[in-house]
């Protein structure tokens, strides 16, 4: 059961001082994806898939609504993301599109204004976010998000009509989990959306074992896992360690390769493991 007063502390205490509050960073929240997701999903095949997705900005999480998914599950070590969800979900919901981060705080208590809850999960994120509002002037330009980077479209861009029909009423199924901590859940997955996460292992072996041991409990027979690298540049070294671990019960795949213009040449923005 959410604590919404706890959580409360800890945006402010990311507020105060974000530098080392998890141990694993970021502990901003992301206003939307760092990734061309559109560029990643036309590469995906995700119609009528059991998937479990990292939430982050929600960006990824959408699109596999967008895109046909059966069944959309996420998790993320932050556990704040899940209200943003809801923040975007709104959004949506109410005509003002998928970016809540383009509003002021008038604007976003009108949006709360509007809001009907229908389950716990709302009411909660209702009440975290009205408390904000009131604290934080700029609430969306403040230092508990990163800035809203933009790496490339999103399939539902310019769709978001369409979008709305796709995000379900119900509760979002989220788990506040590291993957870097060894878990296991209920369900079990045809796809993995990894995001950037794998990068924060840097290469350290014991983290990347745990990891591998968990998507390897929690996929399908033949299952994918699909992550990127563009947060960070990871060094060569530290990439080929993951490749190591991950090759005892994973194939590796390079994506599909796009021009990137900041670097004038071509790259693969994702890869995929699947399941031995």
């Amino acid at each position: 059961m959410k604590d919404v007063e706890h959580d409360l502390m800890i945006a402010r205490t990311v507020l105060e001082d974000y530098d080392d509050y998890y141990d694993v960073e970021p502990d901003r929240l992301y206003l939307r994806s760092n990734e061309p997701l559109d560029f990643i999903f036309s590469h995906l095949d995700v119609q009528g898939k059991d998937v479990l997705s990292v939430l982050a900005s929600s960006d990824q999480v959408l699109s596999f609504y967008y895109t046909g998914a059966k069944k959309v599950d996420s998790f993320d070590v932050h556990p704040l993301a899940e209200y943003y969800y809801y923040l975007r979900k709104w959004s949506i919901e109410q005509g003002q599109g998928p970016y809540p981060y383009n509003c002021n705080n008038f604007d976003l208590r009108q949006l709360l204004k509007k809001v009907n809850p229908r389950f716990e999960e709302e009411d909660n994120s209702i009440k975290f976010w009205s408390t904000l509002l009131d604290e934080i002037p700029g609430l969306m330009y403040s230092s508990l998000f990163f800035s809203a980077f933009l790496a490339g479209k999103t399939p539902y861009q310019g769709k978001e009509e369409e979008l709305r029909d796709c995000v379900p009423s119900t509760p979002l199924t989220f788990y506040n989990q590291n993957i870097f901590h060894p878990f296991t859940l209920d369900s079990t997955y045809d796809i993995i959306y990894a995001s950037n996460i794998l990068e924060n292992a840097h290469g350290n072996i014991t983290r990347l074992e745990i990891c591998r041991d968990n998507l390897d409990r929690l996929l399908n027979s033949d299952g994918i896992v699909v992550s990127s690298r563009v947060m960070r540049e990871v060094d060569d070294s530290s990439f080929a360690r993951e490749r190591d671990v991950f090759s005892e019960k994973f194939h590796y795949t390079q994506g599909e390769e796009r021009y990137n213009s900041a670097s004038g040449r071509k790259a693969s923005p994702y890869y995929v493991y699947q399941k031995k």
